[in-house]
């Protein structure tokens, strides 16, 4: 079983699961790319340490409220795995969201896309 990191394959699946998903916004597509990059950056270890002002200064975003509703709501959604602060900024466990063995999109609570196995 492959596990390692592909943007390629991973940000396709993640944009065909936003799309079925009403409650997504801007604000949640341009943060999880930013959390997306990061992930590639520490070549395909999932929990990634984020500084919080660093993430809204990738994501363009102004607000704290924002950027604490948008991480609290990709996590509640099942966009990522896991998600804890900590002293020096959070914790972001980074979920795949395909199946690594065929590619296909996983299926997650809030999206109309049905995958059987």
């Amino acid at each position: 079983m492959n596990t390692h990191f592909n943007l390629d394959i991973q940000l396709p699946a993640f944009w065909q699961l936003q799309k079925a998903d009403k409650n997504i916004k801007s604000h949640h597509v341009t943060l999880y790319i930013s959390l997306l990059l990061k992930w590639q950056k520490q070549e395909n270890n999932p929990v990634i340490l984020i500084k919080s002002y660093e993430m809204m200064d990738e994501s363009n975003l102004g607000s704290r409220t924002t950027y604490y509703r948008s991480m609290k709501e990709l996590l509640k959604w099942g966009y990522i795995s896991g998600y804890r602060k900590v002293i020096n900024g959070a914790i972001v466990e980074m979920k795949f969201l395909h199946f690594p063995t065929d590619r296909q999109v996983v299926s997650l609570p809030r999206t109309k896309l049905v995958v059987v196995r």
